[in-house]
């Protein structure tokens, strides 16, 4: 079984491509979260047979860590994962033998394909482990943006979302709209009474550009009085949902827009 090191500055970066990497059984992944500095110390302890660098939350002395990695292991596979625009900044940084890229976000698809090919696995292993992911329901899954102002809420209804759909979070409007242009999504779970751009505001925003006008949006609210819904129906989102929000109905009601 491959060890594979997963390197980031920041606590939860690479958390979507480990879960990926884990769901797939072949592989065994340890995130380390103290920067490329500390991680390369331990990479020179016990080798791993590939090393991911987040290079979102890269800092100046993270270069340096990097090529002397590089410079003491040069047959040590490294991959970075990061979005075009920190990948084209990384290279006009970084003054080495430049790394391939795992591409940001994390889709299970090319998060396998890129690894596998960095492991020089040959293509019946890669369709294996493809396969694996796409029996357990974990490939190509419909893409949910959850936006929510409430941290706790965020990241419980995730938990119980990531079961089924590939879940990314935004805790503002303004990070929501900037996650949707990075990387659009198949539905928006939006709450509607958020501080400084509430949801109305959202959709507004969202049904305004013609590159987003047919995005499929949810509200989420927590005041149920009818004179309420009936304000929020005038935005006319794709539906709403009540909070505290039913499992079950929180399930149907996301398969029943996405079918639409």
């Amino acid at each position: 079984m491959s060890q594979i090191l997963l390197c980031s500055n920041t606590p939860g970066a690479l958390y979507d491509v480990g879960e990926i990497l884990l769901n797939t059984g072949s592989f065994e992944v340890l995130d380390f979260e103290k920067g490329i500095d500390a991680a390369a110390k331990a990479v020179r302890l016990a080798t791993p047979d590939l090393l991911i660098v987040n290079i979102g939350d890269f800092e100046s002395n993270s270069y340096v860590s990097l090529l002397g990695l590089q410079a003491d292991m040069p047959k040590l596979p490294v991959l970075v994962y990061g979005s075009t625009l920190e990948y084209t900044e990384f290279n006009a940084m970084y003054m080495g033998n430049n790394p391939p890229q795992l591409e940001k976000p994390a889709e299970p698809r090319k998060v396998i394909e890129t690894v596998c090919r960095a492991l020089n696995l040959s293509k019946r292993e890669t369709n294996n482990i493809k396969a694996i992911l796409q029996s357990k329901g974990k490939l190509d899954r419909s893409h949910i943006l959850l936006v929510d102002d409430n941290a706790i809420f965020l990241r419980t209804l995730k938990t119980i979302l990531q079961t089924e759909y590939r879940v990314t979070l935004a805790k503002s409007g303004e990070s929501a709209l900037k996650s949707i242009e990075r990387d659009r999504p198949d539905l928006v779970l939006l709450d509607y009474e958020m501080p400084m751009m509430d949801g109305r505001e959202v959709l507004k925003r969202i049904r305004e550009d013609e590159r987003t006008a047919d995005l499929k949006v949810v509200f989420l609210t927590g005041v149920s009085d009818r004179d309420h819904i009936a304000q929020v129906m005038k935005l006319e989102p794709d539906g709403y949902l009540l909070k505290p929000i039913n499992n079950k109905n929180l399930f149907l009601a996301i398969e029943a827009t996405l079918a639409e």
